[in-house]
């Protein structure tokens, strides 16, 4: 409790705070930051989780749209194969499936935040109509750090490629050939 001092003229003044009142302030302040850092690691791994399927939702959207205006197939191909590494986009001049180093790059993705991996997945081509080349669907699973089947919603996205070239992403891994498991292994 703060103490009232008097002074020579009648005037009332403040003389700081109580060893009590500093600690009760101390002890609510280490309390909701006890409660507040993993919410606040939650937050960022699932804003790594989404920020990853956005940015792949784009450059898959940008590939097919440059398919049907070029009028030629063009390949999404990721590094080994994993869709959390790094990715490129080409056109597939010479249609044979590969996208080689004198074929021109449209886009390049970086490899997405380390608390974000992928299942192993194919590469996605778009025909010049702007569809799936082989007329598959394909689902591209991203998990996130944390993962486990009970939390799959919060944790998971599959981003799906339609046949017809349609693309979305959906939350959680039931959409997906594989599961999280499979992806960390």
């Amino acid at each position: 409790m703060r103490r009232r001092i008097r002074t020579q003229s009648g005037s009332s003044r403040q003389r700081g705070i109580s060893a009590m009142e500093l600690l009760t302030t101390i002890a609510v302040v280490a309390v909701t930051t006890l409660f507040a850092v993993p919410s606040v690691q939650d937050f960022s791994r699932r804003s790594a989780l989404t920020a990853r399927s956005n940015e792949l939702l784009g450059v898959l959207m940008q590939a097919r749209q440059q398919a049907v205006r070029e009028r030629a197939p063009v390949l999404v191909v990721a590094s080994a194969g994993d869709f959390a590494h790094a990715v490129r986009t080409g056109v597939d001049v010479n249609r044979d499936g590969i996208l080689n180093e004198d074929e021109p790059i449209l886009n390049q993705l970086s490899a997405a935040d380390s608390s974000v991996r992928s299942q192993a997945a194919a590469d996605v081509a778009f025909n010049n109509f702007g569809a799936v080349v082989g007329s598959q669907q394909q689902s591209l699973l991203l998990c996130g750090k944390g993962w486990t089947s009970d939390n799959d919603d919060h944790y998971a996205r599959t981003v799906v490629v339609h046949a017809s070239g349609r693309i979305e992403v959906v939350r959680g891994s039931q959409s997906a050939a594989a599961s999280c498991e499979q992806a960390a292994s």
